[in-house]
C-alpha cells in the first residue's frame, strides 16, 4: 500500500458546533460520533475528527480544494449567515474573493477560531 493521509484531529471548544459549522458551509453530510470525536468524512476518504482537548486552542489553518459549484454554494452560505470572509489571509480585502492560480478562493474563520480557506484550483509553486 502506498502512503495515504487518513485522518486529522481538529481541536474545538465545542466539537458539535465546529463539525456542524464545517458541514453546513461545505454542504457535506452531518458529522457522526466516533469515540470521543465528531467525524466529518471528506470525499477523498480523509476524515476530520473534531475533539475538545480542554486546553487553550491555537488557531490553525485548513484549506479545502472544492469544485466551482461547491465554492459558489459555500460562498452563498457564508453571505446568508453574515459570516465575514476575505480574499486574502491578512484580511485586507473583506467581502471579496481572489482569483489566484487560475481559480477562486476565500478565507473565513470557524467557531473555534481556525482559519479556513476554500480554493477551486491547487496552488502552483514555482
Amino acid at each position: 500500500m502506498s502512503v495515504q493521509f487518513n485522518h486529522l484531529l481538529i481541536f474545538a471548544n465545542d466539537k458539535y458546533e465546529s463539525a456542524s459549522f464545517l458541514t453546513s458551509i461545505l454542504g457535506l453530510p452531518e458529522a457522526i460520533p466516533a469515540g470521543f470525536f465528531m467525524a466529518v468524512e471528506m470525499e477523498n476518504n480523509v476524515i476530520l475528527h473534531f475533539g475538545e482537548p480542554k486546553i487553550p486552542i491555537l488557531s490553525q489553518h485548513y484549506a479545502f480544494l472544492v469544485s466551482d459549484a461547491v465554492f459558489d454554494a459555500s460562498l452563498e452560505r457564508l453571505k446568508a449567515r453574515n459570516i465575514p470572509f476575505w480574499a486574502d489571509p491578512r484580511q485586507q480585502f473583506p467581502n471579496e474573493i481572489n482569483h489566484e492560480n487560475n481559480g477562486r478562493g476565500c478565507y473565513f474563520f470557524d467557531p473555534a477560531g481556525h482559519g479556513l480557506e476554500l480554493i477551486t484550483h491547487p496552488y502552483i509553486w514555482e
